[in-house]
């Protein structure tokens, strides 16, 4: 997203109900706090995602960013990730390496493992799903495996639609072994969507999750940054490019007083006092401005 870019996210799908604010803090990191509710089982999750920028996207490189979801709370979610993008034409290509989550059923070893062994433990903070509030610094990275994620979409020239194409290895695990849980494995890590910019910033997204459930998406984007543009003002008309008929019947088109009077408050102004010294010709006027009560509010 742009710099100072605000985005809120509705989804529902028949497993859960995610709620999401984004925001852009600056050029290379992004924040994002969501809040799901699994429907088979009453368990709301409150989560914490951070998202660094490497380097932006260059002519023959791709943009390429680090990130950790469920960087503190539960871990129910928690995952890491390096993923890089590229843009080529019209379409948008994603790919990626995951931790915890995303490293679904992936028999690669954790290359961490390498450097030291306590990478194979993935360890989560407190017991069970009551502790919140906590960093789980402990399970970062951490695994025997790693797993590999991805997509692409193409965005329509002549229409508002894109179409997408996802791989998630992620296997559900935890939201399948919860007590009173109903959900199923996914039958395919594969996913589709159909985008609709409705409006510019706002979206609107139809899903087929892993080949077994539907899913829809609204989504809203604010760029903060940007300055409102000033509504322009109309065109001042003066009493003397009126005809006499034109102007109201209290005002004397011939008297001096009266014209000036007619267009300084139409301006906006106040007119405290008006005088004409006859013998120097001058024109001594005192003006007034009601929008503001003293010279500290200008």
């Amino acid at each position: 997203s742009a710099d100072g870019t605000l985005t809120t996210t509705s989804a529902i799908q028949s497993r859960t109900n995610s709620y999401a604010i984004s925001y852009q803090a600056t050029p290379f990191l992004e924040a994002t706090f969501r809040y799901t509710g699994y429907n088979d089982f009453f368990f709301y999750d409150r989560n914490y995602e951070l998202k660094l920028k490497l380097w932006s996207e260059q002519e023959y490189l791709p943009q390429v960013a680090l990130g950790i979801r469920d960087l503190v709370g539960t871990g129910f979610v928690g995952s890491e990730y390096l993923v890089a993008s590229k843009a080529i034409g019209n379409f948008d290509v994603t790919f990626g390496t995951g931790w915890g989550r995303l490293a679904g059923n992936s028999k690669i070893n954790n290359p961490f493992t390498l450097i030291s062994s306590s990478f194979e433990t993935r360890v989560t903070k407190g017991q069970g799903l009551n502790v919140t509030g906590t960093v789980q610094s402990s399970s970062w990275f951490r695994g025997e495996n790693v797993g590999f994620f991805g997509g692409v979409s193409y965005q329509f020239e002549s229409m508002p639609f894109s179409v997408m194409l996802e791989y998630n290895p992620d296997q559900y695990i935890r939201d399948i072994t919860f007590p009173k849980s109903t959900s199923a494995k996914p039958k395919s890590p594969l996913s589709a969507a159909v985008k609709w910019e409705a409006l510019p910033g706002v979206s609107v997204s139809l899903s087929r999750q892993h080949g077994q459930e539907w899913g829809i998406e609204l989504s809203a984007a604010l760029d903060t940054k940007s300055i409102t543009p000033r509504r322009s003002a109309p065109k001042f008309r003066s009493s003397l490019d009126m005809a006499p008929q034109d102007l109201p019947p209290q005002i004397n088109p011939r008297d001096w007083y009266d014209t000036l009077l007619f267009d300084v408050e139409r301006s906006g102004l106040l007119l405290l006092e008006a005088s004409i010294e006859p013998s120097s010709q001058t024109a001594i006027l005192v003006m007034g401005n009601d929008q503001y009560l003293s010279l500290i509010h200008i």
